[in-house]
Order: structure tokens, then C-alpha cells, then sequence
């Protein structure tokens, strides 16, 4: 009788990729409010002083500033999920709480990792498998997308296991 656990342990691991989120739902709305307050207050103020054209440019820059930090929270949950489990790569990208947007399946032997100079010293990050090449990690820094590229060369390294190693800084690896 074989042992069905005498062999390599199976190769798995995940990466979640996912921007530097410093500001929260919560703290946008309050810094919203407060430069709401402190804004059209003084606009109102000016317009009873006579100076009522400010009111609507005071509604301007409010509704810009809200866009901005709509855009700035929403671009939070954006969430890049590379799954390595035995022969295959999942490439998930979309936003949390709304399910992948697009899902790649690739067969790992396939898969290479690549970076790419760009100008400043940045690198561009793509996971190769044969002529398609998908970029990941934008949403990161210049430090923590070098960290990523080490941590993916890890992880398609030929006659990688399932490591301990310490996950990529700005990617949280979910063994």
C-alpha cells in the first residue's frame, strides 16, 4: 500500500494586490463635511456682505472636491488576486465587494515573470504566457512593485513548493 501523502506537498499559494487605501470611507466623509462647513460658511457670509457670486463657485469647488474624493476612495478597493494552485494561475482583477471584472485561467508552466524599465527607474510588472502579457501591480509604488517581483519570481521559480517565505510588501500571500 502507497502513502498518499509521500509526495511534494502541493504548490499553492495567493497573492492579493492592492493599493496603499490611507483614507477611509469614513474619514472622507468627515473631512467632506468639514471643508463643506468651513467653505460655505464663508460664502454665505460674503454673500450677505454683498458678494453673492461666490455662493455658486463655492458649490463648484465643493462638487470637485466631492468627485475627487469619490474617485480616490473608489479606486481603494481595487483588487488584483493571482492564485498559483498546482498546474494552474488564476488572475482575478476587480473591485472588493463586487467580484472579480475579468478572471484569466493559465497553465503555470506557461506563466513567466517579467519587469519592464520605464522612465524614472519604474518598473513595469507582466505575467507572460506565450504572446499574452497582463500587467500587474500598478496600483502599487515603486518599492512594493519591486517587492512583488520579488515575491512572484519566487513563486514561478522552477521546483517551487509551497514556501514560508514572507509575502511581498502591499500583497498579502493567503497560504
Amino acid at each position: 500500500m502507497t502513502d498518499a501523502l509521500a509526495g511534494p506537498p502541493p504548490r499553492r499559494t495567493t497573492i492579493v494586490v492592492q493599493p496603499n487605501a490611507s483614507l477611509s470611507v469614513a474619514q472622507a466623509i468627515g473631512f467632506m463635511i468639514s471643508i463643506s462647513a468651513v467653505s460655505l460658511g464663508i460664502a454665505v457670509w460674503l454673500a450677505f456682505q454683498g458678494f453673492w457670486p461666490v455662493l455658486p463657485f463655492a458649490g463648484i469647488e465643493l462638487a470637485a472636491l466631492g468627485l475627487a474624493l469619490w474617485v480616490s476612495v473608489r479606486g481603494n478597493a481595487y483588487r488584483e488576486v493571482i492564485r498559483v494552485d498546482g498546474d494552474e494561475v488564476v488572475i482575478e482583477f476587480g473591485m472588493a465587494g463586487q467580484g472579480a471584472r475579468s478572471r484569466l485561467a493559465l497553465p503555470r508552466a506557461m506563466v513567466r515573470v517579467w519587469s519592464e524599465r520605464q522612465f524614472a527607474g519604474e518598473i513595469r510588472l507582466l505575467l507572460v504566457c506565450g504572446e499574452q502579457r497582463f500587467d500587474i501591480g500598478r496600483c502599487l509604488g515603486p518599492q512594493d512593485r519591486r517587492s512583488l517581483y520579488r515575491r512572484l519570481r519566487e513563486v514561478f521559480r522552477p521546483g517551487w513548493q509551497n514556501s514560508a517565505a514572507v509575502p511581498a510588501a502591499g500583497a498579502a500571500s493567503l497560504d
